[in-house]
Order: C-alpha cells, then sequence, then structure tokens
C-alpha cells in the first residue's frame, strides 16, 4: 500500500490554523457566571477578575469566580451560587472571594456568613431570572469596562396572561406551595421566593401573576432599582 501524503499550501494551514485559534478563543472568552447577588444594602463593590478593575456592587449582577467583594461597615449581600444552590447572607465589613461552590473570606478567616441551601429546582430558575435581567454583562462606560445597568421609568400598563389546561395549572400550583415554602424559609427582605416563581410563571405566559410578584419585590426590596429590569422585559413578551 502506497503512503498516503497529503500535501497543504501555506494559505490551508493559514486557514486551519485560524480557525483553531478563533474556535479556543471564544471557549476561553465565555466563562460561565458562579453566581447571583440577589440582594444589597449599604456600601459594597467588586473588583472583576477578568480586568482587575474596581466598580460598585448592584443588584441581580452575576459574579464569576475569582471576583472580589468588598463590604463597608453595616452593608450587607445576598449571594446564590448556581453549582450547588447555596445562599449566603454577608454582612460588612468584609472581603470575600467567589468560588464555584462557596465564597471565601480574605483576611478574617473566622468569619461566617449565614448560610443555606435551596433545591435544585428553585436554583435552575433563579439562574433563568439571572438570563433575563442579565445587567451583569460586560458594557463600555466611557473607558472602563463595568457590570451594570441601567433603570428608565415608564407607564405600567395590566397586561393579559394565557389559559391554562389542567396539567398546566397543576405545575403551576406545585411551583406556587414551593412557593409559600420558600416564603416561611426565608428573611422579610428576601425575593428568591418571588424570583423562583416568576421564572415558572414565565413559561406560561402568566403576566397578571408576574406583574404581582414585581409589586411584591418592590415592597421587599425598595432600594433595588434592578427590578425595573424584570418589569421591562415582561412588557417586551407583549
Amino acid at each position: 500500500m502506497k503512503n498516503l501524503q497529503i500535501n497543504f499550501k501555506p494559505w490551508n494551514l493559514f486557514l486551519i490554523t485560524f480557525i483553531l485559534f478563533v474556535s479556543t478563543s471564544l471557549a476561553m472568552a465565555s466563562p460561565k457566571p458562579s453566581g447571583m447577588i440577589t440582594q444589597i444594602s449599604g456600601s459594597a463593590s467588586y473588583v472583576d477578575i477578568k480586568t482587575s478593575q474596581g466598580a460598585p456592587l448592584k443588584p441581580f449582577m452575576k459574579l464569576y469566580e475569582g471576583d472580589k467583594v468588598t463590604l463597608e461597615d453595616k452593608a450587607q449581600v445576598q449571594l446564590i451560587l448556581f453549582a450547588n444552590g447555596s445562599k449566603s447572607t454577608w454582612k460588612g465589613p468584609v472581603t470575600f472571594v467567589v468560588k464555584k461552590t462557596k465564597a471565601v473570606p480574605v483576611g478574617n478567616t473566622a468569619y461566617k456568613p449565614t448560610v443555606s441551601s435551596m433545591p435544585d429546582v428553585v436554583t435552575k430558575e433563579v439562574r433563568r431570572i439571572a438570563k433575563i435581567v442579565d445587567p451583569s454583562r460586560m458594557q463600555k462606560a466611557g473607558a472602563q469596562v463595568v457590570r451594570g445597568n441601567e433603570t428608565e421609568s415608564t407607564q405600567e400598563e395590566p397586561l393579559p396572561s394565557v389559559e391554562l389546561d389542567p396539567s398546566e395549572e397543576r405545575e403551576i400550583n406545585l411551583a406556587r406551595n414551593t412557593y409559600d415554602s420558600l416564603i416561611k424559609e426565608s428573611a422579610k427582605n428576601d425575593i428568591t421566593p418571588e424570583l423562583f416563581l416568576f421564572s415558572v410563571l414565565a413559561d406560561y405566559d402568566q403576566f397578571k401573576e408576574m406583574g404581582t410578584l414585581i409589586n411584591t419585590m418592590r415592597k421587599k426590596q425598595p432600594e433595588n432599582p434592578t427590578i425595573r429590569q424584570l418589569e421591562v422585559w415582561l412588557e417586551e413578551q407583549m
């Protein structure tokens, strides 16, 4: 049998190398977020692991492995990690680094945040909310790259909902039962239960009830302007 030889022209070799380089670069440029901030009060900031730039921490912001968060005195944040459904509450003054399955305090190693675990189904729905609002996407703000959000006010209008069949009603009722259980286990200003039910209702176009959940979130966290992004998304579905 003759030896099989393939002769590549210089242009073909360049093209193959370029395609491999682009594919590898895209895979490396799209890291998955480790978690999301669902509650914040007081003065808090973070340092982006990719750019080493600091910026104010904002509600619904997604954080990545290696990001460093600093809370000033009396500040408080709640962090949900997607890998294991860990929900932790941190109170300043403290600095911590985000990992895949936990956040680790810096310096004060004796510090212990309040940590609880959420069911997988709840974590999954909350993660979907992160994609809906997505205020943590990289954006340009002058010469500085930040992960931020913008808010605006528009007139609210009632939205119609879709009629459900019996099986869909059962699914939503199960979600409502889970919501009630989460309410009993969560702090009064914790909007995780509302984020969970909002995501489930989005699958069934239950816009009116979703609007009610937004109002509830506003009452729980009146200082959270990012809740407006959920309302904007809701309006865009119509």
